[in-house]
This record gives C-alpha cells, structure tokens and sequence, in this order.
C-alpha cells in the first residue's frame, strides 16, 4: 500500500458499499483495541467481548493489530463466522509505522447486511408495483372528491329554486 496507507482499504469498503439500498440502515463502527494480537486473543472473555462487539454492525474497523504472523485477525474471522449465520469478510491493510513498531487495520463486512441480499431486490420490486397501484387508487380518489363538490353545487342550486 506504500504511501496510501489505509486509504486504499477505506476506498475498497466503499466500493463495496457503493450499490448498498439508501434506504436501510448501515450500521458501521470501529474499535482500537489496543494491541491486538495472539495474546489478546488467548483471553476468552476478552475475545467474547470483542466478537460482541463487531456483531453488531455491518462494516467494523479493527485498529491496532499488531501481529506480523496474521494469525490472530484471521482467528478472529473464524470465531465471528462461527457465531453468525450472515459471513463476514476482511480486508486487511499492510502494515503500517516504524520498522520496530507495525501495526495494521481490518475492514470486517457483514456480507448481507454491507452488500444486501439479493432476495429482498424481488420483494422491492413488488412493493414499487404496490406503489404504482396506490398512486391510481389515489388519482381515483381525487375524482371522487371532484365529483362530490359538483354534486354540492347542484344541491345549491336546487335549494335556490325552491
């Protein structure tokens, strides 16, 4: 990633995030979790409570991943894909800082929830169709309503000739 350092991995979230609905909801969150890394992920309290955290939300950042093996975030991946029914994915950037001290950030996306499922594309198709039917009940209303005042007029009138 060189002189781009964690900007190429926001700019792929948000290509992935792109086609996202406007209208639902996109929960994204991010943590420093200081450290993390192998030790870290050897506390399973600590690790509970961090995989809590990240299933709450569709696109979740991890800062300070300090593990040049990679083997602790991609662990983390596995827990998290354990407990959900709905994937995550990573995008990891390169590690970044001085040649003694490298840390790195994880991109987590929620497949379904950061990219949309591809059933619910059919049931918005229904419910625009559902849309188009009431705007014609409502433009049938409005004739109503027209002919309700001209009915009004003609009772006017009737009660002048009496």
């Amino acid at each position: 990633m060189g002189k781009f350092g964690v900007f190429l991995p926001i700019q792929l979230c948000l290509a992935l995030l792109a086609g996202y609905r406007v209208a639902t909801c996109l929960k994204i969150g991010s943590f420093n979790i200081q450290v993390f890394g192998v030790t870290k992920m050897s506390k399973p309290d600590v690790v509970n409570i961090l995989l809590q955290t990240v299933e709450r939300y569709d696109l979740f950042l991890v800062m300070e991943i300090k593990d040049a093996s990679q083997t602790a975030i991609y662990d983390f991946l596995d827990q998290l894909n354990n407990r959900t029914e709905n994937p995550y994915s990573l995008i990891l950037s390169d590690r970044l800082g001085r040649s003694n001290v490298k840390e790195q950030y994880g991109f987590f996306y929620n497949e379904r929830g950061a990219l949309g499922d591809d059933d619910d594309d059919d049931d918005d198709d229904d419910d625009d169709d559902d849309d188009d039917d009431d705007d014609d009940d409502d433009d049938d209303d409005d004739d109503d309503d027209d002919d309700d005042d001209d009915d009004d007029d003609d009772d006017d009138d009737d009660d002048s000739h009496t």
